[in-house]
């Protein structure tokens, strides 16, 4: 029998897999956006709430009790250890927002930031950004090494995957990971072996984070998004991503020109990425789901999508069914924010994209000033050129339109002196990116390093896009009309 456990917004949902699928409300208490169990007692779970806190269950999520007090902030993230045990249970580890890491070692009944000043003593911490939320940042994932509990990984978003080999008192940057580490995960037969899918790329590593090996084979150009992950609990080299062709398609974020578009690729040993379809939902039209695996059950991975519906695979993903799972009369069209066993957990879903700035503008033009004023940093080293190029191709449209803007009253006139600025140090900064890819004969794939991000221009260019992305969060609407 195999348990999975739903966050919505109206509290837990357990389903039991027992020839049947039926899903139960259990908690009543939400929304629920993280949920984890303990991999050596599986019946211990644990659900963070975004206003009631952490609960615990000590019986696989039939019943429940508050637990976690001393945070005092969102938590964004969980892990349990294997290899750190205190009177029968895995120490836990919380990620919050803003970003700090969280410690118990009594079953969640108290928590103590651990420690006190070594995430916020990185030097780099003053340009971490959430782009969504600009003026702040969180722990996104963190990953625990099953052989030696001292190693450490969390994942800042937006800031990069920083490593501690000494149980959180030290830290340091590993700059080959993709700095926006969405899902990291470990495997009890794989001490040292983090697999990380990103908001860029898919990486590895085999030695706790020293180095990085990056891997898109087989996965076309325009496929450069990815959120969960899952790998085989009988096999380390077995592994299953969810994929999009950017954020706000996946996400399923409203904006005109994004349709809803998800999918899975599997990648076996060496093997190129292979995309799987057979019995999934279609890819038009699906958000990004959730991935799951039960210890109990190797070679099966389970898919959620965000609407509730369940599938399964008993042969590591190469094929799919409909679970058919049951939904109670008083949830008939659940709104699934996360799922986990014990080796799967996925985190909130997108409802948080969507850009609330601006109202009146072209969604276009909202969207290249979110990812420009919020998006890659300098620590970074690392900005996506499609996103970079399309981003410049929008601001280059509209900013010669500001009379326009100004007269629809959608912009006052430092705004549009703002944008005409942005536009200037946008061109200068596309066209150094263009000489930059064009010496090193470089494809869509790649990525620029360092060059662009390192230019006084980078610098300028952002800091005119933040002057004007705050000034229109802070005016709030103007008209409902587009321009």
């Amino acid at each position: 029998m195999t348990n999975i456990w739903f966050g919505l917004d109206e509290g837990l949902a357990r389903v039991t897999l027992n020839g049947t699928a039926k899903a139960e409300l259990t908690l009543k208490a939400g929304p629920v956006v993280r949920i984890s169990a303990d991999p050596l007692a599986p019946n211990l779970v644990y659900a963070a709430t975004v206003d009631d806190g952490l609960f615990r269950s000590d019986d696989g999520g039939a019943t429940w009790e508050q637990a976690g007090p001393g945070i005092g902030s969102l938590v964004w993230s969980m892990a349990v250890s294997y290899g750190e045990r205190v009177n029968g249970a895995g120490v836990i580890y919380i990620g919050t927002e803003p970003s700090a890491l969280w410690r118990s070692e009594d079953r969640g009944a108290t928590f103590h930031e651990l420690p006190a000043l070594a995430l916020q003593d990185i030097p780099s911490r003053p340009e971490w950004s959430f782009p969504p939320a600009p003026d702040t940042h969180h722990i996104e994932s963190i990953a625990i090494d099953p052989g030696d509990p001292q190693k450490l990984l969390v994942g800042i978003e937006l800031g990069g995957i920083f490593r501690s080999g000494d149980g959180g008192e030290n830290w340091e940057l590993c700059p080959d990971a993709d700095p926006d580490a969405h899902t990291l995960l470990t495997h009890p037969g794989a001490p040292g072996r983090v697999y990380e899918s990103g908001g860029m790329f898919y990486a590895e590593t085999r030695d706790g984070g020293a180095t990085w090996r990056r891997d898109l084979e087989g996965i076309p150009e325009e496929i450069c998004y990815f959120d969960g992950a899952a790998v085989d609990p009988g096999d380390p080299e077995t592994i299953v991503i969810v994929a999009a062709k950017d954020p706000y398609s996946g996400h399923a974020v409203p904006i005109p020109g994004f349709p809803v578009w998800s999918t899975l690729y599997r990648r076996v040993g060496d093997e190129p990425w292979q995309e799987l379809t057979d019995g999934l939902p279609d890819r038009e039209g699906t958000a990004m789901g959730f991935l799951t695996t039960s210890p109990d059950e190797p070679g099966a991975f389970y898919y959620t999508t965000i609407t509730g519906d369940l599938y399964r695979s008993g042969d590591s993903g190469a094929t799919w069914s409909n679970a058919e799972l049951q939904w109670p009369a008083d949830l008939p069209s659940p709104v699934i924010r996360c799922a986990g066993t014990v080796f799967g957990s996925g985190g909130p879903i997108g409802s948080l994209f969507a850009p609330s700035f601006g109202d009146g503008l072209d969604p276009a033009l909202r969207l290249a000033l979110m990812n420009l004023a919020c998006g890659p940093q300098a620590q970074r080293r690392y900005v996506q050129l499609g996103s970079l190029q399309r981003a410049c191709s929008t601001v280059e449209a509209h900013a010669p339109r500001v009379g326009e803007l100004v007269s629809a009253g959608l912009l006052d006139e430092q705004q549009a002196a703002q944008l005409e600025e942005l536009g200037s140090e946008v061109a200068k900064l596309r066209a150094a990116s263009d000489d930059f890819m064009a010496e090193r004969d470089a494809g869509p794939r790649d990525f620029l390093f360092g060059h662009a991000l390192e230019d006084e221009g980078w610098h300028n260019l952002r800091h005119h896009a933040r002057t004007l992305f705050t000034s229109l969060r802070e005016t709030g609407s103007r008209s409902p009309a587009e321009v």
